[in-house]
């Protein structure tokens, strides 16, 4: 007879919290994929009881050693009738577990009427954060069991995963705070910001009785707490010590902010991007303001972005708001008379090349449509190489005289700063931002109106 049970640690923490989601690792080898698989288990006996669990991609679920393989080896103990057709394993009670792929964003609509108890995300960082939100609205039940969500993954600082669970992590060092492992905290989810507080009543009654909090906690592993894994595979240590740096410091240490930058103009200049880029604070008023727009027509997945970015200049320093996502030129025009409003700069700047001289007319009839009076407009004409003139950011990051406002807009700018210079990365933000530094040039000679602001450097 064999005993199944998770180990003493971060393993039994994770699978007894509470929590409505609950993220595990942070790194590799700390036994996710089997914590994943027995806390789906948990309610085999309800014969209206269905799980999901969810890898991106089909071949994942099915290769060597993966979630299919493990459960293979585990379920059927338990009395499991396994189905490789479906990937679906079903159970003495009529209980049902299923492995199932999300590949692609649009694949979301193949679940619209699922409806399941458990949900599983096995590597959460390779979903996007519109999948994950998407199939939550499917962790639904009629069977008597309160649905609930579990995820894996190891660390990853580009992933929207990384933001989520920043309270949980030493923005300093990357690392989780081990005080913090296993603490709930609630959210919930307004036009898609997040909002986090101590207790459920917080955000209720903040935001209204109808609001209905969300539960979440994060769990940290390592190796290190996998005792099974070190006396079992003695080597697989000797295998992550051999690791490059980034994946090292990724898979073995749980490091939530170390990040590939091979190419980054400023890769080898971190002190750039400390914590003190973020304004935290934001001055009443500016000696001059500018807002400079970077322009792209599409929205598919590998489209540049379009760019709205604020910059305003007061004892020294520059106080920097973005405002940064993929649309249209006319759903430019509009979001960027709102952002125009909102901050009321001096000027309103545009690079002029191509259908980008269309937009000026397109600011223009927005404040026509909504009886406004016109926005003061200069028109830039860049005359030198894009990668040269956001190259002229770093003495004013080295001395530490940008401060970027932290929200949507501003996180995007910032990991565009941070990847600047690698083969493929945007840089619409950035180049936005090195054209506003020169409206403000020019607006203190009073020479904005012909704008070829290279002329004002």
């Amino acid at each position: 007879m064999k005993e199944i049970r998770p180990q003493a640690g971060p393993q039994e923490k994770f699978l007894s919290t509470p929590a409505d989601i609950a993220l595990y690792g942070g790194a590799a080898g700390g036994g996710k994929t089997f914590a994943l698989l027995m806390e789906a288990l948990r309610h085999i006996s309800n014969k209206g009881y269905r799980a999901a669990i969810f890898r991106r991609t089909y071949p994942e679920i099915t290769e060597p050693g993966s979630l299919w393989d493990k459960s293979q080896e585990i379920y059927p103990m338990i009395g499991s009738s396994p189905s490789v057709g479906n990937l679906k394993h079903i159970f003495p009670s009529g209980a049902e577990i299923q492995f199932l792929s999300c590949q692609y964003e649009s694949d979301v609509s193949k679940y619209q009427g699922m409806q399941v108890a458990f949900l599983g995300f096995d590597e959460l960082t390779h979903f996007t954060e519109k999948q994950f939100f998407y199939l939550l609205s499917r962790n639904r039940s009629t069977c008597g069991v309160r649905p609930y969500v579990r995820a894996t993954c190891n660390p990853d600082s580009d992933s929207w995963v990384a933001e989520f669970i920043e309270w949980w992590i030493d923005q300093d060092t990357g690392i989780a705070i081990p005080e913090r492992s296993g603490v709930i905290r609630w959210f919930i989810r307004l036009d898609g910001i997040l909002h986090w507080a101590n207790t459920p009543e917080e955000l209720i009654e903040k935001y209204g009785d109808e609001v209905e909090p969300k539960s979440f906690t994060f769990v940290p592993a390592s190796l290190q707490d996998n005792r099974i894994l070190m006396l079992h595979d003695p080597g697989y240590l000797a295998n992550l010590k051999s690791l490059h740096y980034v994946e090292q410091e990724r898979l073995l240490g749980g490091n939530w902010k170390v990040s590939d930058n091979d190419g980054a103009y400023w890769q080898y200049n971190p002190e750039y991007f400390e914590s003190h880029i973020w304004a935290e604070g934001w001055p009443d008023s500016f000696e001059l303001s500018a807002i400079a727009v970077d322009p792209s027509l599409g929205l598919s997945k590998n489209s540049d972005y379009s760019a709205n970015v604020f910059i305003g200049v007061t004892s020294g320093c520059y106080f920097v708001d973005a405002d940064i996502k993929r649309r249209t030129t006319e759903q430019l025009a509009e979001d960027g008379i709102d952002f125009y409003l909102e901050h009321s700069p001096d000027v309103i700047g545009c690079e002029q090349n191509g259908f980008q001289r269309l937009m000026e007319g397109q600011y223009q009839q927005v404040c026509r449509n909504r009886r406004i009076p016109p926005v003061s407009f200069a028109k830039i004409t860049n005359t030198v190489n894009k990668e040269v003139r956001i190259k002229r950011l770093g003495p004013d990051l080295a001395a530490k005289r940008i401060r970027i406002r932290n929200n949507e807009g501003g996180q995007i700018l910032y990991k565009q700063l941070r990847t600047f210079g690698i083969k493929g990365a945007h840089d619409d933000g950035p180049d936005a931002l090195e054209m506003g530094k020169r409206l403000l040039f020019a607006l203190s000679g009073r020479s904005y109106q012909n704008a070829d602001m290279e002329m004002a450097v």
